[in-house]
């Protein structure tokens, strides 16, 4: 959305936000450093690097999918799986 003067702008909306006391000091210290020039700027640029991290996760768990299904190796039944979890989990291997 281009604002008149050759600026290009995102929509906007508007939503009232509660936070614990930690995380308002952190945005207020943020702020103070001149880090960020609002706390909305703030706000938003954490919610786009948590979406970037979701994005990324789910890359790489679609590559790790994609690896396994390439793999030649035979496959496992599900139990035995479970079973090497299992076991894995309380401290013990069986060969």
């Amino acid at each position: 959305m281009e604002r008149g003067d050759g600026v290009v702008s995102a929509a906007m909306t508007t939503r009232e936000l509660t936070f614990p006391v930690d995380v308002e000091r952190f945005i207020a210290e943020r702020l103070t450093a001149g880090e960020y020039a609002s706390a909305d700027e703030l706000v938003a640029e954490a919610v786009r690097r948590l979406s970037d991290d979701c994005d990324i996760d789910a890359e790489v768990l679609r590559e790790l999918v994609q690896e396994s299904l390439n793999d030649p190796s035979p496959n496992m039944p599900a139990e035995d799986v479970w079973r090497m979890l299992d076991e894995r989990r309380s401290g013990r291997r069986n060969p």
